[in-house]
């Protein structure tokens, strides 16, 4: 009796190395993945980034053209306008995080 439920130790040990060794090889695959797709990964980020920026830079003109045409002067319009499109600035994010 003692001998036998030693082997199903023994198995069950083998099981779980064979277990953890496939979760090592899965961690690998998906580290492999991710670096073998960071280019296009990183190339749709920067798209993403440039569509952005265009966006908020466009808004940011309608905004100071409508303060303009409500009459306010060009150096209160350009403050407001630079408070208006400081969240869109990504970079201070960027720096925030490091």
């Amino acid at each position: 009796m003692i001998i036998g439920m030693g082997t199903k130790l023994l198995e069950k040990d083998k099981m779980k190395e064979k277990k953890g060794v496939e979760n090592k090889s899965n961690g690998f695959r998906l580290i492999g993945y991710v670096l073998s797709s960071t280019p296009s990964l990183v190339f749709k980020a920067g798209c993403w980034f440039l569509k952005f920026k265009h966006q908020a830079n466009k808004g940011g003109r309608v905004f100071r053209n409508e303060l303009l045409k409500n009459g306010f002067d060009k150096t209160s319009a350009n403050e407001l306008t630079d408070i208006y499109l400081k969240p869109s600035d990504l970079g201070q994010y960027i720096t925030f995080l490091r």
